[in-house]
């Protein structure tokens, strides 16, 4: 909320036309495994593909590595504090 450089928006169509339409040159993106990482890593490949979209990969903080925001979400929606898991 207090970095004037970075907007947060909603949309509903390919990340990469979305992007393109919105000016950006990178996409960052955050991954907690080695699984998440091959996920991420392919679909750099395919959105440089598609529009010349860079990616940027950030790895998460081993204490942060299990949690999801469908994990966050449910914990949430059952009234559980999630604060400890927010950095």
């Amino acid at each position: 909320a207090d970095e004037p450089r970075v907007k947060v928006m909603t949309y509903s169509e390919l990340t990469t036309d979305f992007a393109a339409r919105n000016g950006a040159d990178y996409i960052l993106r955050g991954v907690r495994s080695v699984a998440d990482y091959e996920y991420e890593r392919n679909l750099a490949d395919i959105n440089r593909t598609l529009s010349g979209i860079e990616t940027v990969i950030l790895f998460a903080k081993p204490e942060y590595g299990m949690i999801s925001s469908s994990m966050l979400r449910d914990m949430m929606r059952y009234g559980k504090d999630i604060s400890r898991f927010i950095p």
